[in-house]
């Protein structure tokens, strides 16, 4: 789900900075757009997965876990989704070729990292 979140966000990010219509003064609106639409999607997973994982008995919290895990990470993706490719710009690198393959990869990693930091916690 993040890696499709931050894909899309990457995609449009490298769209509006090729065709001129977002600079660097705007990323502050454009993170804000993109974090409520990737939260909309990262809820409609949650509400469509929660009736699944509840009718299997699973203990609440960790749907709870599960849930939060979804939310953060969703979360993480927008915000590489929107920062690398001005990054790479500024790094005189195409965003175009370069933010799928990194967001993919950094999306994997991050979500797993999310997911046992919530769980140590939750079992300690």
């Amino acid at each position: 789900l993040a890696g499709n979140i931050g894909n899309q966000t990457a995609t449009i990010v490298v769209r509006a900075l090729a065709t001129g219509g977002l600079v660097l003064n705007q990323y502050i609106g454009f993170l804000c757009r993109e974090f409520v639409i990737g939260l909309g999607i990262a809820l409609c997973v949650i509400v469509s997965v929660l009736p699944f994982l509840i009718a299997w008995a699973v203990p609440s919290l960790l749907i709870v876990l599960v849930c939060v895990t979804i939310l953060l990470n969703s979360f993480v993706a927008v915000l590489i989704g929107v920062s690398l490719p001005f990054f790479l710009k500024q790094i005189s690198i195409d965003p175009a070729i370069a933010s799928a393959p990194f967001i993919s990869t950094c999306l994997d990693v991050f979500g797993q990292c999310i997911y046992f930091v919530l769980l140590f916690l939750y079992l300690s």
